[in-house]
C-alpha cells in the first residue's frame, strides 16, 4: 500500500533483494528495486511552475548480477525513471554508486526524452514540445554536471505569447556540447556553457513579415551574469551579429551590428519589416548601421 510522506508524497513500490557477506565485502546476487511517488513534494520541483509538475515519478534500479560491492568498490547500476503529468518522459541510463574516498554517483550513456501536448508559463504558451538529450553526469556532496551530447535536440511546435501579439511556428533548436556545473552548497554560482542553434520556420509579429528565422551562437551563464555573442538572420537576407550582455542584478545591454546591405541586389529591408513604405524603393547603394538597446 502506497506510504504518505511528509515532503515526499505517497510511496508505493516492490524491494528484491540477494545479498551474501564475507566480512568487509558484500556479494549481491540479486538485486531490483521499483518505486512509484504519486503527487511528489520534492523540493527540487517547487521551483517549476505548478502545471508543469509531474503527478508521478517511477524509479526502477537494477544491479548488475554478480556485482561485487565494498567500501572502495563503485556499484553499477540500471537505472529508468518515468515521469508522468503534463510532461511526459524517462530518463534510463548506466549509474554507478562509490563510497570512498567520497560518495560520488556517476551516470553515463544516458538518455533524456520529454514531450509535452501543451503548456502555459505565465503569459507564454507552449504546443507540441519534444526533447532527445544524451547525456553524461557526476554528482558528489560539492557538486553536480552535466554534459550533453553532440546531438540534443529540442522542437516546439508553436510558441505563442497569451495576447497574441508573437507567435513562433516550427521552433527547432541544437543544445549539443551544452555543459552545467552546479554547486550544491552555493547554487548562485551555477555555470553553464551551451553552443546554440535555433531555427524558427515562421515569426508572426506586427513589426515583421511573417517568415523564417534562424539564430545561432554561444550561451554563457556565470554568477557574474548571462553572455550571448552570435549572429540572427532572416530569410529575406537580413542579418547581423548580437552580443548580449545581462550582469547579475543590473539591466540588459544588446549591441547588434547588421551586415552589410547592397541595394542594387534585393532590400532585405523591405522583405522584413512590414510598416516598409510601399513607395519608397532604391536601386542601388549600400546600407550600415549598428543598433544599441
Amino acid at each position: 500500500e502506497a506510504l504518505p510522506l511528509a515532503g515526499l508524497g505517497q510511496l508505493s513500490g516492490q524491494l528484491q533483494l540477494d545479498l551474501e557477506n564475507r566480512g568487509e565485502q558484500w556479494l549481491l546476487h540479486q538485486g531490483q528495486v521499483q518505486g512509484r511517488l504519486e503527487q511528489p513534494q520534492l523540493e527540487a520541483l517547487s521551483s517549476l511552475p505548478p502545471g508543469w509538475r509531474p503527478t508521478a515519478l517511477a524509479v526502477q534500479v537494477t544491479p548488475q548480477p554478480l556485482s561485487l560491492a565494498n567500501w572502495q568498490d563503485s556499484l553499477q547500476l540500471a537505472l529508468q525513471v518515468q515521469m508522468h503529468g503534463a510532461i511526459e518522459g524517462q530518463l534510463s541510463g548506466d549509474l554507478a554508486l562509490a563510497s570512498q574516498p567520497h560518495w560520488q554517483a556517476e551516470l553515463s550513456q544516458a538518455r533524456l526524452q520529454l514531450s509535452a501536448p501543451n503548456l502555459a508559463m505565465d503569459d507564454i504558451h507552449l504546443q507540441g514540445l519534444e526533447l532527445d538529450w544524451p547525456l553524461q553526469g557526476t554528482a558528489n556532496a560539492g557538486q553536480l554536471s552535466l554534459t550533453l551530447g553532440e546531438q540534443a535536440p529540442l522542437s516546439v511546435r508553436r510558441l505563442a505569447l497569451a495576447d497574441g501579439s508573437l507567435a513562433l511556428s516550427g521552433v527547432s533548436a541544437q543544445l549539443g556540447g551544452s555543459r552545467l556545473l552546479l554547486p550544491l552548497d552555493n547554487p548562485a554560482q551555477l555555470s553553464l556553457s551551451s553552443p546554440l542553434q535555433l531555427g524558427v520556420q515562421q515569426l508572426q509579429q506586427a513589426a515583421f513579415r511573417p517568415q523564417g528565422w534562424n539564430l545561432q551562437g554561444d550561451l554563457q551563464q556565470t554568477a557574474s551574469g548571462l553572455r550571448f555573442n552570435g549572429q540572427l538572420a532572416a530569410l529575406s537576407g537580413l542579418n547581423a551579429q548580437l552580443q548580449l550582455d545581462w550582469p547579475s542584478g543590473q539591466d540588459w545591454q544588446l549591441n547588434m551590428t547588421p551586415g552589410d546591405i547592397f541595394l542594387r541586389a534585393a532590400n532585405p529591408l523591405a522583405s522584413t519589416f512590414s510598416d516598409w513604405p510601399t513607395l519608397l524603393s532604391f536601386s542601388s547603394g549600400r546600407v550600415t548601421g549598428q543598433l544599441q538597446a
